[in-house]
């Protein structure tokens, strides 16, 4: 599977995967319309989230350095971070009778959320 269709598939599931502090949109960047990304070897892949409320926007990054679950799982912790910091620093998604917010881990292309 290309990484860009891992990509859109993995930010589809973190949308669907608990409810998000605002509204959030997301898309994917034109291959070659950042400059920041270039030079990271591989097919990168970046995503733009963007908060409806305010425009709030952040990126995430899949890169094809890393070999499958464990980059997936570091794409998904960039769209995580984005939220958090977005959203000045809501545990997201809650983590049930704690104060941090679980931490995603990617197996065999799915999501799985779980306490740190």
């Amino acid at each position: 599977m290309s990484a860009r269709k891992s990509a859109l598939l993995l930010a589809e599931q973190f949308v669907r995967s608990s409810p998000l502090p605002d509204s959030w949109s997301f898309r994917l960047l034109p291959r070659g319309a950042d400059d920041e990304w270039t030079g990271m070897g591989g097919e990168v892949v970046v995503l733009e989230l963007t908060r409806a409320a305010d425009g709030a926007v952040g990126y995430a990054a899949l890169t094809g350095r890393i070999p499958g679950d464990r980059e997936q799982s570091e794409f998904v912790e960039q769209m995580q971070d984005v939220i958090i910091e977005k959203s000045n620093g809501i545990a997201w998604p809650p983590c049930p009778g704690h104060p941090h917010p679980m931490s995603p881990t990617v197996v065999d292309g799915a999501i799985e959320w779980r306490c740190p």
